[in-house]
């Protein structure tokens, strides 16, 4: 019976594991697929260059929508909204997976907790230590990411696009672009980037607010906007995510350390307190509670509650449960639903347990 356990659930693992596969494998064919489709039919309805084509992708897929190049037929605006949903099931799908990885990380953590059991508190001290570290480390490495985006964005966007008359459909009529005089001067004048404008614009574009005031005006600019758009994005979320992360480490290390500390100086009380039977010994299940406690996996508030449920159980006051004791915890319930069920069923003749009073 055990083994033929064993194997339906490796069976069964297996199962869900290619089923994952196939998922996965499905979605980005679709989501391939669907993107060379879009862009195709992009360029042979509007006539505009592939880089129009790819930075309306960008857009989409980034989710900053400047709005500076939109459909405009029916069929092109009902594709674009299923393509945008498509892209919404293919982040969630990626999005559970990012997630699972984290859980997993945790989970790894714990289990190096757990193996260290039997060391000292400064061996369980020094691997948070070394945690908090690792996650500063990480932070720092995103920030400088984060922060290069940001000056590549700035640096660029002022110097080859400090004032754009544009291209396509967002050229702007009557703009000289001979010099950037011309163009910042004349009657029409181009869209100006400076130092500030061009921040503005990395950042507002980086964390996709996308206001859509100032855009990539040029061939090259567009081509180099599609891969720091698209790369930056995801250097934006790590960013965040590091951060987030970053401050719950902090409070949760700083809670863990006082709480190592307030067991320290109280381990006699929490030793007495989980000593069942005085003897002035644990044992394995009190072992097993009182390291649960000492490293804040156990409140007192838990604690509290388990010893009430054990006492409700243990009738006698054996300092023992039996396991049909545990299976029929809940019995007086059980006996009571019965009783009233009989008397029902006495008294008005409705079988509510089976049968009638009158067979």
């Amino acid at each position: 019976m055990s083994s033929a356990g064993s194997a339906s659930d490796e069976e069964a693992q297996e199962l869900d594991e290619q089923r994952a596969d196939w998922t996965r494998r499905i979605l980005v064919v679709a989501f391939v697929a669907s993107t060379l489709a879009l862009i195709f039919y992009h360029l042979q309805t509007t006539k505009a260059g592939l880089s129009s084509a790819l930075y309306l992708i960008t857009q989409i897929v980034t989710t900053i929508g400047y709005g500076d190049i939109a459909p405009t037929r029916r069929l092109h605006r009902a594709l674009i909204a299923l393509y945008v949903l498509l892209a919404l099931v293919v982040l969630a799908y990626f999005l559970n997976n990012f997630v699972k990885m984290l859980t997993d990380r945790e989970e790894e953590f714990m289990m190096q907790v757990i193996e260290q059991a039997g060391h000292s508190d400064i061996v369980h001290e020094q691997l948070r230590d070394d945690r908090l570290w690792g996650k500063n480390t990480q932070f720092c490495k995103s920030t400088v990411l984060f922060l290069s985006y940001i000056a590549f964005g700035t640096i660029f966007y002022s110097t080859y696009e400090g004032c754009s008359c544009g291209y396509g459909s967002t050229i702007v009529e009557g703009c000289d672009p001979t010099s950037y005089e011309t163009c910042s001067q004349g009657k029409n004048p181009g869209q100006i980037k400076d130092v500030v404008s061009a921040f503005y614009f990395s950042v507002i574009t980086l964390t996709t607010v996308g206001f859509g005031d100032l855009t990539p005006m040029t061939v090259v600019g567009r081509y180099i906007g599609i891969f720091w758009m698209l790369t930056g994005v995801v250097i934006t979320a790590n960013w965040v995510g590091q951060l987030t992360t970053l401050f719950l480490e902090r409070n949760d290390h700083a809670e863990k350390k006082k709480l190592l500390q307030k067991v320290q100086t109280l381990v006699d009380e929490v030793f007495a307190k989980l000593d069942y039977d005085n003897d002035d010994a644990l044992t394995r299940a009190e072992h097993h509670l009182y390291m649960l406690q000492k490293y804040g996996l156990l409140s007192n508030a838990t604690l509290a509650s388990l010893d009430g449920h054990f006492d409700k159980l243990d009738e006698k006051k054996s300092g023992q449960v039996t396991l049909e004791q545990i299976r029929w915890g809940y019995r007086p319930v059980a006996v009571t639903y019965w009783m009233v069920c009989l008397h029902i069923d006495y008294t008005f003749s409705v079988p509510l347990i089976g049968y009638t009073s009158k067979d």
